[in-house]
């Protein structure tokens, strides 16, 4: 399977958690889980700094510090797309001001049970 980022878009409306959106598109030949339970299949997420720093990791997004928020929880078919939201919380809030300004840049690699991954980047707006 091969999935492709159409869009990450990060938005915040308190200091204490934010949506990160994601368009995801299956360009591959199989289907893949997005499912965002505790055992498998599990979708992960890693979000690193400008500096590549790892700020936090999930081992599913079911819960803090990523709570699944919708587009989880069914197959994404071969040439599909289809929208997630992760509510980033605890380990994983960069809606901070002081710690992370507006305009800054973050780098995140989502896991889909090892049937494929995805990266790419976003900026905090």
């Amino acid at each position: 399977s091969q999935l492709l980022v159409d869009l990450a878009e990060y938005s915040s409306s308190a200091e204490t958690e934010g949506n990160l959106t994601l368009v995801i598109s299956n360009v591959g030949a199989q289907p893949v889980a997005l499912d965002n339970g505790t055992s498998s299949p599990t979708t992960t997420i890693l979000i690193k700094d400008k500096d590549q720093k790892l700020i936090c990791s999930t081992e599913d997004v079911n819960g803090t510090p990523a709570d699944a928020v919708s587009g989880f929880g069914s197959d994404l078919g071969v040439s599909a797309k289809k929208t997630l939201v992760l509510n980033l919380t605890s380990d994983c809030n960069i809606a901070n001001d002081t710690t992370y300004t507006n305009g800054s840049l973050f780098y995140f690699d989502i896991d889909f049970s090892g049937q494929a991954s995805t990266g790419g980047t976003f900026k905090k707006n």
